[in-house]
C-alpha cells in the first residue's frame, strides 16, 4: 500500500478573550501536499504555550534530521522524537530558572507508506471518517500526564491504523472533547458540498460557542492508497503475457 494525500488544511487561532494557547504544525500558511507529519500542542497559559513551542519544534526537527526518505518509520522512531522533545524542554528549563515545571499536551500524527501512526498526551480528538461515518475515534486521553521533561518522562502510547482507504478523511483537534459529543455533527459538516477551509471554519465556530477556548485542528483527506495502481499493474502484466502467447514476436 502507498498512501497518498490530498491537500490538507490546518486552522489555529488564539483570539483575545479566549482561553488556551496552541502550537500547530504545519501551520495553515505553510501546509503542503507533501506533509506527512502533523502536530498539535495545546496549553492554557503563557508557560504552556512556550512548552508547546519547544516540543513541537523539537519533534519536527528530529523527523527532518533523522528520517531517511527511503526508510519506513517505526514506533521506536516516533517515541525517540517525543523523548527528544522532553530533552529539549529540560534544557530550556535549566537555562531559564523562571520557567520550571512547564508542560504541554501533544497530539502527533504521521502517515507512513502503508499505515497511520498517532500518539496522544493530554486532550485531543482524532477521528477517521469514511462515507460520512466515523469508523475510528481515539480514546479520551485528557487524563494522561502532560509532557514536562525527560526527568519525568511520559508513557508514550502509539497507535497504528492500517485500515485506510481512498477518500477517507482524518479530523484532528486539541481541546475539550465535550465540544463535539455527537459524531454526526462533525460528519454532517465534513460531508457538505463546500471547501475544506469553510468546513473547518464552521467547526471552529461551533467549538468557540461551546467552550470559549481557541481552536486548532487538522483536516487530512486521503487521495489514494495504491491498491488500484497495483491491480492495474497486475492486469497489464497478465494481458502482456496473454498477448505474447497468441501473438508471439
Amino acid at each position: 500500500m502507498n498512501i497518498t494525500l490530498q491537500q490538507s488544511f490546518s486552522i489555529s487561532e488564539t483570539e483575545t478573550g479566549l482561553k488556551g494557547l496552541d502550537n500547530i504544525y504545519p501551520s495553515s500558511h505553510s501546509i503542503a501536499i507533501k506533509n506527512r507529519l502533523f502536530i498539535i500542542c495545546n496549553g492554557d497559559s503563557d508557560q504552556s504555550l512556550k512548552a508547546g513551542q519547544i516540543v513541537c519544534d523539537a519533534i519536527q526537527t528530529y523527523f527532518h534530521s533523522f528520517l531517511d526518505n527511503k526508510q519506513d518509520i517505526t514506533p521506536a522512531f516516533i517515541e525517540k522524537s517525543i523523548r527528544f522533545g522532553e530533552i529539549s524542554l529540560d534544557e530550556y528549563q535549566r537555562e531559564h530558572s523562571g520557567m520550571n515545571n512547564i508542560a504541554t499536551t501533544l497530539c502527533l500524527f504521521y502517515f507512513a507508506s502503508d499505515c497511520v501512526y498517532f500518539s496522544q498526551t493530554g486532550s485531543s480528538y482524532i477521528c477517521q471518517i469514511r462515507n460520512n461515518q466515523v469508523i475510528y475515534k481515539s480514546i479520551d486521553s485528557s487524563l494522561h500526564r502532560k509532557i514536562s521533561g525527560i526527568t519525568r518522562p511520559v508513557e508514550v502510547n502509539i497507535v497504528r491504523l492500517k485500515d485506510v482507504q481512498a477518500k477517507d478523511q482524518f479530523f484532528i483537534y486539541a481541546g475539550e472533547l465535550s465540544a463535539f459529543p455527537d459524531d454526526s455533527l462533525i460528519c454532517g459538516i465534513l460531508s457538505e458540498n463546500t471547501s475544506r477551509e469553510v468546513k473547518l471554519s464552521k467547526i471552529k465556530e461551533i467549538y468557540l460557542n461551546k467552550t470559549n477556548r481557541c481552536f486548532s485542528a487538522h483536516l487530512i483527506p486521503i487521495r489514494n492508497t495504491g491498491h488500484t495502481s497495483r491491480l492495474k499493474q497486475r492486469l497489464n502484466s497478465f494481458l502482456y503475457f496473454a498477448c505474447s502467447l497468441f501473438f508471439p514476436i
